[in-house]
C-alpha cells in the first residue's frame, strides 16, 4: 500500500509539472502574441512626425529630383507561376510582421491605396502627387531578358497617355530575377543572358521611349541608366554600339549611367558618362542588433542606423568623374525577406531632410540646372521600405519635406533679436504676411534664447534659433549666417533687427517707419516681381533711410577705406555711393557674396560699450553698399513702381 500511494504522488507530481508548464507556456506565448499585437498597432498609429499635405501653389525647382520607380504592382502570368495566382507587390507589404519592439511594419499606404497598375487612372494620380511634391521625373526600372520584358505594362500605358507630361527615364534592371530579390546565382526564376549580341540589342528595344519628347535628357542627350554594368560581356563595344545606333536614328548621343549597385564605379572603364549613388547598396554599415528587443527570436538580419548610412554617403564626395548623388528616404526590406532583412532605424522625415537639402546645395554650387539632378530611391518601393507616397505613419511628411527642400525658398527673414519688446512687434508684423513662404533665420544671445524661442512658438513661425555673443550687434550675426550657408536655398532675404537707437529723440519714429515699410506683403511682393524683372538689383532700402556715403563719414573712414582698397576702390569712388543707414533692407544674396572675401572675424568687432558710431559695426553697414556694386547691382529704395499691365510674378503661397 506504501509502494502504491508513493507511486500516485509522483505521478501526480509529474502530471502537476506538465499542467503547470503548459499554463506557463500558454502565458508566454499569449505575452509574446500581445508584444505583436501592440507593436503590430503602433505601425497603424499616426507618429508624431505625422503630416497632413503642405503643397505650395507654386515653386521653383532648385535641382531636378528623379525619383525610381517600381512597376510590380499589377499581376502577370510570370508572378502567378512562380509566387501564386495575383500576386503584386502589394502581397509582400501586407505580410510584413514587425522584427523587435517599435519596428515599424507593416507599412501600409493612405491616399493612394492599394493601387493596380494596370489603370491608368493610377499612374496618372501617382504623377499629379509627383509634380505637386516637388519631383521633377520618374526612372522606371525596367526589365528585360534577351528580347523578352517582364512588368511593362505601367510604362507602356504612360507612353499612350498624352496626358502624363511628366519626364521619365529607364534603367535596365540587367540581373537576374531569383527567388531571393537579391539577383544572384541561386533559386533563379528567370536568368539574365549577357552575350555581346543580346545587350547589344537592348537599344532596339527602347526606341519608342527613347524617340517620346517626355523622354529625360541632360544637353540634348538621353539618359540611360544600367543597374549593373559589369555583368555585360563587352561594356565598351555594348556602349559605343548603343551610342552609334542612337545617333544614326537621329536621337541624340544617349547619356550612359552606371547605378553604383554593389562598388562605386569609374565610368570610364566602361565608356560610360556617369554614375549615380544606390543607397543603401555599396557601403557596410555597422550593425547594432544588440541594441533591438526582437520578437522575432530567429531574426537572422541585419539592424542598422540611418544616421550612419546618410554619412557614409556624405563622405562620398571628390569623384574625378560625375557621380550623380541620391538620398534613400528609408529602408527596410523584411516584406520580402522576413527574418533576413536589413531594416534602417532612424530614418525620419527631419533626417532625410537634412540629407537631401545637402546634396541640392552641393549641385547648386557645381552644376547648371539643366545638369542639376539628384536621385531618390524611391517614389514606390513598398517592400523595402524605401518610397515617397504617403502612408499611416507619417502621412505627407516625406513628400512635404521634398517639395521643402527642393523649392527655391522665395524669402528668409534674418532678425538679430537683442530687444525682446521690439521683438514681439516685428513677430507681429511677420504673422501678418499670409501669401508668401518665409522662413525666419533669428539670432540671439543665450540669456534671451528661451525667451525668443517662447515667442517664436507662440506665432507658429517656420524659425531657426542660434545663440550667438552679444558682439558685433546685429552685422556680425548676419556675417555668421551667410558664412554658413544657412541662405543656400534662398535667393532673397529681408535683413531685420531690434533697433531702438536711444541716442536719438527720433529712434523710435525711425525703427517704425523701417518696419512698416520692409514688412508690408506688398512690399516684399513687389520687391521679389521687380527684382525678377531687373536683374542688377541687389538691394532695396526703405524710402528716406538712404544716405549719402559721406553721412558721419569721419569716425568711420579708416575701416571702410581698409575694405574698399581690398575690393578695388578708391575714396573717390566711395563718395558718389549711397548706403541704407540702420541696416535694415530686402536684399539678393548673390549681391552680398563678396562680404565673405573679406574675412571678417569675431575678433575684428570691438567690445560692446554703447558706441553710438565709429566701431566696425557701423563701417560694415556702409561697406554693404561697396560690395553690392562690386558684384555690379545696384541699391534703390522702396518707393519704385511696376507697370499695372505686365504680368505678375508667381508666388509660392504660405501653407
Amino acid at each position: 500500500m506504501q509502494t502504491k500511494s508513493f507511486d500516485y504522488l509522483a505521478n501526480m507530481r509529474v502530471l502537476f509539472k506538465k499542467i503547470l508548464n503548459k499554463l506557463l507556456i500558454k502565458d508566454l506565448i499569449s505575452f509574446v502574441d500581445n508584444r505583436y499585437r501592440k507593436a503590430y498597432q503602433n505601425g497603424l498609429e499616426k507618429s508624431d512626425e505625422y503630416e497632413e499635405a503642405k503643397s505650395l501653389a507654386s515653386f521653383s525647382p532648385r535641382a531636378k529630383l528623379i525619383a525610381f520607380y517600381l512597376p510590380q504592382f499589377h499581376p502577370i502570368e510570370e508572378n502567378d507561376k512562380w509566387w501564386g495566382r495575383g500576386f503584386t507587390e502589394w502581397t509582400n507589404v501586407t505580410k510584413a510582421k514587425p522584427q523587435f519592439l517599435d519596428h515599424y511594419q507593416p507599412k501600409l499606404p493612405t491616399d493612394l491605396g492599394f493601387y493596380d497598375l494596370r489603370l491608368k487612372e493610377s499612374i496618372s494620380a501617382q504623377i499629379e502627387l509627383a509634380k505637386k511634391f516637388g519631383i521633377y521625373g520618374f526612372c522606371f526600372h525596367y526589365y528585360w531578358f534577351s528580347g523578352k520584358r517582364l512588368l511593362q505594362k505601367p510604362l507602356d500605358l504612360y507612353l499612350e497617355s498624352a496626358d502624363n507630361d511628366f519626364p521619365f527615364c529607364i534603367c535596365w534592371a540587367n540581373e537576374n530575377w531569383t527567388r531571393t530579390w537579391d539577383g544572384l546565382q541561386k533559386d533563379i526564376l528567370i536568368s539574365q543572358e549577357h552575350t555581346l549580341e543580346n545587350d547589344k540589342n537592348f537599344i532596339h528595344d527602347l526606341m519608342p521611349y527613347l524617340k517620346d519628347k517626355r523622354y529625360l535628357k541632360i544637353n540634348g542627350r538621353p539618359i540611360i541608366l544600367v543597374y549593373k554594368v559589369k555583368l555585360f560581356e563587352n561594356s565598351k563595344e555594348t556602349a559605343n554600339y548603343w551610342k552609334e545606333y542612337c545617333e544614326k536614328n537621329e536621337i541624340g548621343v544617349p547619356y550612359l549611367v552606371a547605378v553604383e549597385s554593389s562598388e562605386i564605379l569609374n565610368p570610364n572603364d566602361f565608356d560610360f558618362d556617369a554614375t549615380v549613388q544606390f543607397p543603401p547598396l555599396e557601403k557596410k554599415y555597422e550593425m547594432i542588433n544588440y541594441k533591438m528587443k526582437f520578437l522575432n527570436r530567429n531574426f537572422k538580419g541585419g539592424v542598422y542606423d540611418y544616421l550612419d548610412l546618410k554619412t557614409k554617403f556624405s563622405q562620398n564626395r571628390g569623384k574625378s568623374f560625375r557621380q550623380f548623388k541620391a538620398v534613400v528616404p528609408g529602408w527596410d526590406n523584411t516584406a520580402r525577406r522576413g527574418g533576413r532583412g536589413s531594416i534602417f532605424i532612424n530614418s525620419s522625415p527631419q533626417n532625410y531632410g537634412a540629407w537631401l537639402n545637402e546634396i541640392i546645395q552641393e549641385e547648386v554650387r557645381n552644376f547648371p540646372y539643366e545638369e542639376r539632378m539628384v536621385f531618390i530611391n524611391a517614389w514606390n518601393e513598398w517592400a523595402e521600405g524605401a518610397y515617397l507616397e504617403p502612408d499611416r505613419k507619417y502621412g505627407y511628411a516625406f513628400l512635404n519635406k521634398t517639395l521643402e527642400e527642393v523649392a527655391e525658398k522665395e524669402i528668409a527673414i534674418i532678425i538679430h533679436a537683442y530687444y525682446k519688446d521690439i521683438f514681439g512687434e516685428i513677430l507681429e508684423l511677420v504673422s501678418k504676411i499670409q501669401s508668401i513662404n518665409l522662413k525666419l533665420i533669428v539670432t540671439t544671445t543665450r540669456e534671451n534664447f528661451s525667451d525668443v524661442e517662447k515667442a517664436l512658438i507662440a506665432f507658429k513661425l517656420n524659425f531657426e534659433l542660434i545663440a550667438l555673443e552679444n558682439k558685433g550687434r546685429d552685422i556680425l550675426p548676419f556675417l555668421k549666417i551667410l558664412q554658413s550657408e544657412r541662405l543656400g536655398g534662398y535667393k532673397y532675404f529681408l535683413k531685420l533687427h531690434t533697433k531702438k537707437s536711444p541716442h536719438r529723440i527720433d529712434g523710435e519714429r525711425w525703427r517704425n517707419e523701417m518696419l512698416g515699410t520692409l514688412l508690408k506683403e506688398e512690399f516684399l511682393l513687389n520687391s521679389i516681381e521687380f527684382c525678377e524683372r531687373n536683374a542688377k538689383i541687389g538691394m532695396v532700402g526703405p524710402i528716406g533711410h538712404i544716405l549719402p556715403m559721406s553721412y558721419y563719414w569721419g569716425s568711420n573712414q579708416e575701416k571702410i577705406l581698409d575694405a574698399a582698397f581690398k575690393l578695388g576702390y578708391t575714396k573717390d569712388d566711395l563718395l558718389k555711393l549711397k548706403f541704407v543707414a540702420g541696416s535694415m533692407f530686402f536684399g539678393r544674396k548673390d549681391a552680398f557674396s563678396p562680404l565673405l572675401d573679406l574675412q571678417f572675424t569675431d575678433s575684428d568687432f570691438e567690445e560692446e560699450l554703447g558706441q553710438v558710431d565709429g566701431t566696425l559695426a557701423h563701417a560694415i553697414e556702409r561697406i554693404f553698399a561697396l560690395v553690392i556694386k562690386k558684384q555690379g547691382y545696384q541699391i534703390i529704395d522702396s518707393n519704385f513702381r511696376i507697370p499695372k499691365h505686365q504680368k505678375r510674378y508667381s508666388f509660392a503661397k504660405k501653407s
